[in-house]
């Protein structure tokens, strides 16, 4: 078992076992204030090999400042449980999912990555890059 598709994108939604993306492949995201909710969603694939499908998984989302020495202070996370089967565990599968971001809290801009761990497959990690634009005074509240 190992992800083959890892994607921030503006949503994702998973249907009758096949994922939709919409603007897949964000790394920069801007906000007029802090601290802001991303309006995204990870879009995932994981692919299967036949006798593989453990049944249920942990999933976990973090999202951690990045830096150059490559250890991130993490700032926020949540945690569940996938759940799902396979129409056929004796072969090859690729098992769409998709997760909103909502949850993670971005404090302040800056560099940061959005880590994903999945089961007992290795870490990845996203890189996503939050800039601060300031509303014309019309915009302005």
């Amino acid at each position: 078992m190992r992800i083959s598709t890892l994607l921030i994108a503006d949503a994702a939604r998973v249907r009758d076992g096949l994922l939709s993306v919409i603007g897949g492949g964000v790394t920069n995201i801007s906000a007029a204030g802090f601290p802001m909710n991303p309006q995204a969603d990870l879009a995932v694939i994981v692919d299967v090999a036949p006798g593989e499908w453990p049944g249920q998984f942990p999933v976990r989302i973090t999202l951690e400042r990045a830096d150059s020495a490559g250890s991130g202070e993490t700032l926020i996370g949540y945690e569940g449980l996938y759940a799902g089967e396979i129409k056929r565990p004796d072969e090859p599968a690729l098992v769409p999912l998709a997760m909103t971001l909502g949850p993670l809290e971005v404090p302040a801009p800056g560099r940061y990555e959005v880590v994903v761990a999945i089961g007992d497959l290795p870490v990845e990690r996203l890189p996503l890059v939050v800039a601060e634009i300031e509303l014309p005074p019309v915009f302005a509240q």
